[in-house]
């Protein structure tokens, strides 16, 4: 085997190790998103309405990597709860943008608080060399994966 082909294979070995990992041992499980009959997707979608201020469903989708028709449901129900809405481009009326109301503003900043103590409190056993390599790893990361054509 070449030394490129290993070099995937262990990278593909370490990703199918890790990422089942990450939602379990940094956020577990976020109750307020449950008790709003939600699930963890919605948030996500939430974050990056409330990161684009205004953004296009096909734009959601591409971030989430998923299909939009998949991402219809998730904006509905976002729709539904009030923390989003839907508003058509002046130019083009086919064209629609989704934008975060301020209900969804406060969810988001109540369950990010929520994300923020309880990764406090599972990050309080690492040393700070670990939180340091850890933000940095995901800073390397978020930059690789940004390189990986789609």
């Amino acid at each position: 085997m070449k030394d490129q082909d290993m070099l995937t294979n262990e990278l593909v070995e370490q990703v199918l190790t890790v990422l089942p990992l990450l939602p379990k041992k940094i956020f577990d499980s976020t109750p307020s998103v449950k008790s709003e009959g939600l699930h963890p997707s919605h948030f996500h979608v939430l974050h990056i309405v409330e990161q684009a201020d205004s953004i296009q469903m096909a734009d959601i989708a591409n971030k989430l990597g998923i299909n939009k028709s998949n991402l219809t449901p998730l904006i509905q129900k976002l729709v539904e709860k009030g923390y989003i809405y839907k508003i058509k481009d002046n130019q083009d009326r086919r064209i629609t943008y989704i934008k975060m109301t301020v209900e969804g503003q406060q969810f988001s900043k109540k369950n990010k608080a929520i994300l923020y103590d309880k990764m406090q409190e599972r990050f309080s056993s690492l040393s700070q060399d670990d939180k340091n390599d850890l933000k940095a790893s995901f800073t390397k990361i978020n930059k690789i994966l940004s390189n990986i054509e789609d």
